[in-house]
């Protein structure tokens, strides 16, 4: 009976060793990503001051910045352009100006106005590459002499595309 037992321990305790190591094969990729970002209130740009004799002075924004990832691959880099959903009454600007980092984060066209047709603000964003806190600045301006005008309100779009 000894024997019967010690060989049935022997058994149970084999088959307990053979399964205490599991193995499973992991799949990974990495796939597009090509994410855009604005941070900060959004603005109220009032003109309000002038110059005696010169047109009034541009209402400027602070504190906005925006920050992108990209791994785009296949392409020679990306582009970020802006465009608003209506254009501007006459005489009137809404410019938008991206910076960027002192190197390896594309170049800045600087201050651009905006229309329903894209612009570009930003070219030759290397990929893959991300940024964050970039400023982000808008202008609002006259061109020519404006009588006082009702608050009204653009949407502006960013878009980050292929170069």
């Amino acid at each position: 009976m000894k024997k019967i037992v010690l060989a049935v321990v022997l058994l149970f305790s084999i088959k307990l060793s053979a399964n205490n190591v599991a193995t499973q094969v992991v799949t990974m990729s990495v796939t597009a990503i090509n994410e855009l970002a604005i941070t900060g209130s959004a603005p109220t740009l009032t003109i309000n001051t002038a110059v005696a004799g010169s047109l009034p002075t541009p209402a400027t924004s602070t504190g906005i910045t925006y920050g992108y990832t990209t791994n785009s691959t296949g392409t020679t880099g990306k582009t970020i352009t802006g465009s608003i959903n209506s254009n501007m009454p006459a005489n009137l600007t809404l410019s938008a100006n991206l910076s960027v980092p002192g190197s390896g984060g594309g170049t800045s066209s600087g201050s651009q106005a905006l229309s329903t047709t894209a612009v570009n603000l930003v070219t030759a964003i290397p990929v893959p590459s991300h940024q964050t806190g970039q400023s982000l600045q808008y202008t609002f301006a006259q061109t020519a002499d404006v009588a006082v005008t009702a608050s009204f309100t653009k949407t502006v779009t960013f878009t980050l595309i292929d170069s």
